[in-house]
């Protein structure tokens, strides 16, 4: 059935710029400019050696590991 309204998009949905910050495998962030990815992820590698900081490129699924692990 369509009544002609177009669907609002649920609030729960969630929106992924082109490059998403991963730690741990869970995603948290992502930005437009690949540089500003990095550098937010470089930041949490400092501060927090353990985590697994990883930088998807939502568009070729390409991943950049930024931690040792």
């Amino acid at each position: 059935m369509s009544d002609g309204k177009t669907k609002a998009k649920s609030k729960y949905s969630v929106h992924y710029e082109k490059y998403i910050l991963a730690i741990d495998n869970q995603r948290k962030a992502s930005f437009v400019d690949r540089d500003a990815a990095v550098a937010a992820g470089k930041r949490i590698v400092e501060a927090h050696t353990v985590v697994r900081v990883v930088i998807i490129d939502r568009d070729t699924g390409e991943e950049t590991l930024l931690s040792a692990q």
